[in-house]
């Protein structure tokens, strides 16, 4: 079990490519900055909601580059108590 903490950072991503932005204001009469996506990188790890709960290498999964990264600090919670966690969520986030 390893004991050392990790960083934690929240990647966020546009769905639209940009596209939202540029002409929603056009098409909905209102404007929509982005049609937004997160995911939570962890331990080296990117994970994020899709079909499932789904891990990627960061920056690496179907959503392209993301458009900001916002540094959340660090977790002391050991690695093989999240993935435990994120075993039993997965039963239930499917």
């Amino acid at each position: 079990m390893s004991n050392k903490s990790s960083t934690v950072k929240v990647y966020v991503y546009d769905l639209s490519g940009g596209l939202a932005n540029q002409f929603s204001k056009a098409f909905l009469g209102s404007q929509i900055d982005g049609i937004w996506h997160t995911s939570v990188v962890v331990y080296g790890k990117e994970y994020y909601f899709g079909t499932g709960i789904s891990i990627s290498k960061p920056g690496f999964s179907q959503h392209g580059q993301p458009m900001e990264i916002i540094d959340m600090g660090t977790t002391d919670i050991p690695e093989d108590d999240f993935n435990e966690l994120l075993d039993e969520l997965m039963i239930h986030w499917t």
